[in-house]
């Protein structure tokens, strides 16, 4: 009986531990499954450094600035990807990448962003309207009527701040304006193409990182300002200037820091060439015939560059008392005209006893403008007398403003002082003739830095600023040699009003028969702005 009873406790016993056994086992299966199914929470398992790293993930897919982080580079899709950062320095490769050439990404420079294909121009423009950027159209029914004021949109650059007269047009009819800059690190100013169709501009790079990709910057560089209008060669190109203006003394003549460079812009891929970098500042450029000038300061150094060639010569002209004229002219033959501004030998007589005596009125300089020809030789050189604003020092009047090219070859400029010449170049390669045609504002002197024509003969228009600050539209019949003035409220298109507005600009105009000028104003802050302004002709 004993044994019996021992038996069924030793049997109970054995099933009891049978079923631990099964009940443990699968309760470690069941936890098993379970981690198996689920992810990994933060705080809820794994190590630390997984969790941050999921975390980071997840933030990076909602975090703003990662659409500006490289993808991955695919061989197949090179043609379809555009890049939003420009080619690095030949430096920041590894010496360790292995990869053959064939595997690396490619390093040549960005796709640039595009514009809607441009139309056709209504008929084949001429040498003179291709290079000064001009258009020759029918004149409107009411040549002296009130124009319209409209403003184009300019795209946000790093402290950009003004066109100083910066525009050209192309032979496809795109518009070109340069955005300078301040108030940024570095100062850069930016190139812009505008599709008058549309009103849309395009930013096709900036001065800096064009030196530091084509490996000519130097440590600080910066090129504040393009100044130079932007023309088109017999080659099809583009020519401007960019430039600094840091650390210039005027009256020293000290250029500025990080002087200036000569540009080329190839249409086809919007790829920059850097031609040259000079010491002076390069505030101006035009282009006739196979050349392509540059007027420099201080000192009115006049730059040639042969578009055939590549070859670069200049000749100092002269100027004085840190006077810069911010245009000079270029003919269709390649002749170069230049203002000379020089103390006369005669001074202004002396009041008073000898020795102890002081001059009677206003100190005198000599204004003539000097004709150079193809090989730079002075061929020709006519008196000014209504060149200089005599009310401010030389260096405060900007000597030749507004500038347009006719269409019979001849060329009509103003002074600051709105004082209109004709240079009428001959047939051959002699020198021009020279002629004042009197102030284009019957009111008295105004500043009138856009000039512009209908035909191309008979009207001459521009947009001129009095004393006071106010613009007038001047319409000018050349045939009696009358001018129209009609008052141009251009602070009343902006709300609120912009104050201190500046407008520069000379022949450029678009297929539509419109004119353009840049300019720049003073916003709520205090800053300098830039300002584009288109002009319609009244009922065209």
């Amino acid at each position: 009986m004993n044994i019996r009873r021992l038996l069924y406790w030793l049997l109970l016993a054995m099933g009891l531990l049978c079923a631990v056994v099964v009940i443990s086992t699968g309760i470690v299966l069941a936890v098993r499954l379970s981690m198996l199914q689920k992810p990994i929470e933060i705080g809820a398992g794994g190590s630390s450094d997984d969790n941050q790293s999921r975390a980071e993930q997840k933030k990076s897919e909602t975090d703003p600035r990662r659409r500006f982080a490289p993808e991955p580079f695919d061989p197949s899709q090179k043609d379809e990807q555009v890049a939003t950062t420009a080619k690095p320095p030949d430096d920041s490769v590894s010496p360790l990448d292995s990869r053959t050439e064939e595997q690396k990404p490619p390093v040549d420079a960005p796709k640039k962003p595009s514009l809607p294909a441009p139309a056709p121009p209504p008929r084949k423009l001429t040498t003179i309207e291709r290079a000064s950027g001009s258009f020759f159209g029918p004149t409107p029914p009411d040549p002296q009527g009130r124009p319209q004021m409209v403003e184009i949109v300019v795209p946000e650059t790093p402290g950009g701040s003004a066109i100083w007269g910066a525009t050209g047009r192309d032979d496809r009819g795109r518009i070109w304006y340069g955005v300078s800059s301040e108030s940024s690190e570095p100062l850069s100013a930016h190139l812009m193409e505008m599709d008058p169709a549309t009103c849309q501009s395009v930013d096709r790079g900036d001065v800096v990182s064009e030196l530091a990709r084509q490996g000519v910057a130097r440590p600080g560089d910066q090129q504040s300002k393009i100044h130079s209008k932007i023309v088109q060669a017999e080659d099809g190109h583009l020519y401007f200037s960019s430039m600094d203006e840091a650390g210039e003394l005027a009256l020293e003549g000290k250029p500025p820091t990080f002087g200036s460079h000569l540009w080329r812009l190839r249409l086809a891929d919007y790829r920059w060439e850097h031609l040259a970098a000079v010491p002076e500042g390069l505030i101006a450029v035009g282009t006739g015939g196979r050349y392509v000038y540059a007027l420099g300061y201080y000192g009115h150094v006049l730059y040639q560059y042969d578009i055939q060639t590549g070859v670069l010569r200049n000749v100092r002209v002269g100027s004085t008392e840190g006077h810069v004229s911010r245009n000079f002219l270029v003919d269709s033959r390649g002749h170069a005209y230049v203002p000379r501004l020089a103390a006369p030998q005669i001074s202004p007589p002396l009041q008073g006893g000898a020795g102890g005596g002081s001059r009677v009125g206003p100190p005198q300089w000599l204004a003539t403008l000097v004709e150079y020809d193809t090989t730079l030789k002075e061929i020709g050189e006519s008196p000014l007398p209504n060149y200089l604003d005599t009310k401010l020092h030389p260096e405060n009047s900007h000597g030749i403003v507004g500038l347009s090219q006719l269409a019979d070859g001849s060329l009509v400029f103003l002074t600051h002082v709105g004082h209109m010449y004709r240079v009428t170049p001959p047939q051959g390669d002699g020198p021009a003739s020279v002629e004042s045609q009197g102030g284009i504002n019957p009111a008295g002197p105004c500043y009138a830095a856009s000039l512009f024509s209908y035909d191309g003969q008979r009207w001459l228009l521009s947009a001129g600023r009095r004393n006071d600050g106010k613009f007038e539209w001047l319409a000018r019949d050349q045939s009696t040699g009358q001018t129209l003035l009609r008052e141009l409220t251009i602070v009343d298109l902006f709300q609120p009003p912009r104050r201190d507005i500046l407008l520069y600009g000379s022949a450029t105009r678009d297929f539509q028969g419109r004119f353009y000028v840049g300019g720049r104003y003073v916003w709520r802050d205090g800053g300098s702005r830039p300002l584009l302004m288109r002009i319609d002709p009244p009922h065209y």
